[in-house]
């Protein structure tokens, strides 16, 4: 037996896991239903903290990494 379950969330966020699971080729009521069922399964529910890095940071962290070669290279000549 089926029921519906609603909730308030951000709409932005329902959107980009709309987005997200239609790109995998999955419903967003598949996606909140293992949510639900790893949930029950587990009894536990994990928080993580994790921020996509954006052009600009890739950016930094390519220079940051040529620098460090430019600079082994450096030493390795001396």
């Amino acid at each position: 037996m089926q029921t519906t379950v609603m909730f308030k969330t951000d709409k932005k966020r329902k959107e980009a896991v709309q987005r997200i699971a239609r790109e995998m080729g999955l419903s967003f009521s598949t996606v909140m239903n293992e949510y639900m069922r790893e949930f029950i399964e587990k009894q536990e529910i994990t928080f993580r903290t994790f921020t996509k890095p954006d052009d600009h940071q890739w950016e930094g962290a390519y220079r940051r990494l040529q620098s460090m070669s430019k600079s082994k290279q450096s030493r390795r000549s001396a």
